[in-house]
């Protein structure tokens, strides 16, 4: 009994798979490790390919993204067994919130259900279906070379993201229609985000970053920029403070990345004035190539000075947001368990329809939340559910914590890995706040990804064999 609650303790894996799972030298193979590579392909191929990849369906109602985590649902039993994976769970999740929050989101769904239907149910439960990838995600990444390998995975696809985002940009200045056109810019730019994050967190570390990576985080860094999305602007932010605060103090470091922001925004605003997007492209959140460049517009949109559309982008935003925070807590049934999914959210502003859901958007959009995630969650799941999730971003944060203050004392790289991942999960909570991202799997799954990967890396890097070892967990 002692060796078992020590063994939960420290986060290894179960005892009843120690010898499939635990502390090994060899490599990683396909039969062996389905669940890994079911698991990274989906992520990876999602990056590359973004929304157009999780549109991709399997008969009229199934799509792609449900096949590849049901396959990898399936794997992960065949290589552990139900009782390793949920000790394992156990040990690494706090299973309290994350339960809670499914009865939630389950609830939500069959009031839907009910009243709705399920063509109306569909636009609103991805806000809780995606936190399967947490449980999923800790299981798939359950020792040190498989972390490694799945980090390798999602940098591969973030810098093939910025390839692919840089020649969307040409081709849309070609033919805004073309078929060629298929990544966008919110996605793209929290792809992208990931290997920018990983590199500013090897060079403020000290540790050796290659004169090629550096460019390649440049480039990536323009290229979020060129997104004009305040949401992937804000993403920019998040990534080099979280970067800046959890590294060692290095004046160097932080003048560089410093730099690299002012000049490749200065190169973003070069190009838009060089060579403008067509009116109707569909990419940048802007309205074309006419007056100034989008990045300006977006500037003094966000500092306040704008009028026209960029300033009415901002009002409307904030005026959604509290009209259903307002709704939520003057209502306590609403305030406890949401108003399902479902139901249109029927907002009017200045004459504008928003989520009637009727067939007749008019001059707003049929179907549009507040374009924050998390004021979603609190209106359609309660205020439990948004606890919940807090919660569990919280718990992860804490369990790395002695990772990064010097408690449990680990080697540069591995330190740097652990901040990179704060990153991410930085720049995906500001994606999330400016946008429906958790209702779709092509921004959604990233957040989640992103907490689990904490929660794993905290138990990973938080055992004995760990610290100061490049020996796996």
């Amino acid at each position: 009994m002692e060796g078992r609650t020590a063994n939960i303790q420290t986060g290894s894996v179960p005892a009843g798979s120690s010898h499939r799972e635990g502390a090994r030298s060899r490599g990683l193979s396909l039969s062996e490790d389905a669940d890994l590579f079911l698991l990274l392909g989906l992520l990876l191929l999602t990056e590359v390919f973004g929304r157009s990849f999780s549109q991709i369906g399997v008969g009229d109602t199934v799509f792609v993204t449900e096949v590849l985590l049901v396959a990898t649902t399936v794997a992960i039993v065949v290589r552990l067994g139900l009782r390793d994976a949920f000790e394992l769970l156990r040990a690494r999740v706090p299973l309290v919130l994350l339960l809670i929050f499914w009865l939630l989101g389950a609830y939500a769904t069959v009031r839907g259900l009910r009243d709705w239907g399920l063509s109306f149910v569909t636009e609103d439960v991805g806000l809780f279906e995606y936190s399967v990838l947490v449980p999923l995600t800790v299981l798939v990444v359950r020792d040190r070379a498989r972390l490694e390998t799945f980090g390798l995975g999602l940098l591969i696809g973030s810098v093939v993201c910025a390839v692919l985002f840089f020649g969307t940009m040409i081709v849309l200045r070609v033919d805004s229609d073309s078929p060629l056109v298929f990544l966008v810019g919110a996605p793209s730019g929290m792809y992208i985000s990931f290997f920018v994050g990983w590199v500013a967190t090897r060079f403020a570390h000290g540790l050796g970053v290659r004169p090629a990576f550096v460019a390649l985080a440049a480039f990536g860094l323009l290229m979020m920029w060129i997104t004009d999305q305040r949401s992937v602007w804000v993403a920019v932010i998040a990534v080099l403070v979280t970067v800046v605060l959890l590294s060692p103090p290095r004046l160097i470091p932080i003048a560089v990345m410093a730099s690299l922001v002012v000049v490749t925004f200065a190169a973003t605003v070069g190009l838009q004035s060089l060579f403008p997007v067509p009116p109707g492209a569909t990419v940048a959140e802007g309205d074309g190539g006419a007056g100034n460049p989008q990045a300006i517009r977006e500037v003094s949109a966000i500092a306040g000075g704008a009028s026209g559309a960029e300033a009415e982008n901002v009002q409307w935003r904030l005026a959604y947001w509290k009209e259903l925070s307002r709704r939520t807590f003057s209502d306590p049934q609403i305030a406890a368990v949401g108003i399902g999914f479902g139901e249109p959210a029927a907002f009017v502003w200045n004459g504008r329809k928003y989520d009637f859901r009727d067939g007749d958007p008019g001059t707003g959009q049929d179907v549009a939340g507040p374009h924050n995630s998390f004021v979603a969650i609190l209106y359609r799941m309660g205020l439990p559910a948004l606890l919940c999730v807090v919660g569990l971003v919280g718990v992860a944060l804490w369990r790395v914590r002695p990772l990064l203050w010097g408690e449990r004392r680990l080697e540069s790289t591995q330190r740097a890995n652990v901040v990179a991942i704060v990153a991410a999960l930085g720049s995906t909570v500001a994606v999330a706040s400016f946008n429906e991202a958790l209702k779709g799997p092509f921004l959604g799954m990233y957040f989640w990804v992103a907490v689990a990967l904490l929660l794993a890396v905290a138990a990973i890097y938080g055992t004995r064999e760990s610290a100061g070892s490049d020996r796996p967990a």
